[in-house]
């Protein structure tokens, strides 16, 4: 039997039991007997002609093919569960919904923006915007939790599964207290950075992988005293009360440089920037409010008060730009791909 064949709730009870790791565990959560979970998971092997579980004395664990089906049954359960909530909410007089997942960089600036015309033109809508690590996001956009997902694009290697639209590039810089020893190099050599003490994204991140990269580069060690967040905020909070430094996107800190409490530099050898773009799922359909908001997206990239401090990327290039912004060539390529 071919999988569209398979009944969607054996999907479910199989998921359960991966997520649970126990057919115990997932027959109580999901409110039905032992032996009929059991049955259900027997027949679905029987049906597909492979073995989906493992069990041993600690419980139930998929097999290659179980995490397989178990990814997409989660993926059915959101989109289930979505249209659900859809049906709902047109009861109310909403006319959509749309969920955008940000890292802090699309947070800060872009994707509010994009927001409030959005909804200046379509006030009847539900805008969930849901700002997590980049991988999380990820995960969340493959089983469709999310509609979109903006933030670095061209970090991981491309995949058949997810569309890839590059914005605009934000140039990283060292961010530091105005006081701080380094503060007054204009640029910052590499070998001075061997010693310093950092702020630094959490292990098992594309930030954190791009950042790896970035030292490999420039030839700097993994610094040896390091504190480790994922949030934005206490980044800035840290650096601004101590001598430690962080890299980051220049155009994530603007308010605070551009108020004296932060002050960043340039660092010899290292001319990376951050790719800023939109992810979807590349078979997922395109309603017209995502439609809409990937344009106004579009526009707001291309627009000054944004370029101005990045680069704009070939697929914006018809957008007038600033004095300050450059244009890439149609043939150049963001470093980190």
């Amino acid at each position: 039997m071919r999988i569209m064949g398979v009944d969607p709730k054996r999907l479910r009870d199989l998921a359960k039991i991966i997520e649970l790791g126990s057919f115990t565990r997932a027959a109580e959560a999901l409110r039905v007997s032992q032996p009929a979970l059991s049955n259900s998971i027997h027949v679905l092997e029987h049906n597909l002609g492979v073995q989906l579980l493992t069990r041993d004395k600690r419980g139930a664990t998929g097999t290659e093919f179980g995490e397989v089906l178990a990814v997409y049954a989660r993926a059915l359960e959101s989109l289930l569960n979505r249209a659900d909530e859809d049906i709902q909410l047109k009861k109310m007089g909403v006319e959509g919904t749309l969920t955008v997942g940000v890292t802090p960089i699309a947070a800060t600036e872009i994707v509010p923006e994009v927001v409030s015309r959005l909804l200046r033109q379509t006030p009847r809508v539900l805008i969930t915007v849901i700002e997590e690590v980049d991988d999380q996001l990820m995960s969340d956009l493959k089983i469709g939790k999310l509609d979109l997902v903006v933030g670095p694009v061209g970090v991981e290697p491309r995949s058949t599964t997810i569309h890839e639209e590059a914005l605009v590039r934000d140039p990283f810089a060292v961010i530091m207290r105005p006081g701080h020893p380094l503060a007054n190099s204009k640029v910052l050599k590499p070998s001075v950075l061997d010693q310093a003490a950092w702020v630094m994204p959490t292990n098992g991140t594309s930030f954190r992988r791009q950042i790896e990269g970035v030292f490999s580069l420039i030839g700097v060690s993994w610094p040896a005293h390091c504190v480790f967040t994922n949030s934005a905020t206490a980044v800035k909070g840290i650096v601004s009360r101590s001598d430690y430094l962080a890299i980051m996107s220049r155009h994530l800190a603007t308010v605070e440089i551009e108020s004296g409490r932060l002050v960043h530099r340039p660092v010899e050898r290292l001319s990376d920037m951050m790719t800023l773009g939109v992810k979807r799922l590349s078979e997922a359909p395109i309603s017209p409010l995502i439609r809409r908001f990937s344009e106004m997206l579009r526009a707001v990239a291309g627009e000054s008060y944004w370029t101005q401090q990045t680069d704009l990327l070939p697929s914006l290039k018809s957008a007038p730009p600033t004095k300050t912004s450059r244009p890439l060539s149609a043939g150049s390529k963001a470093r980190g791909r």
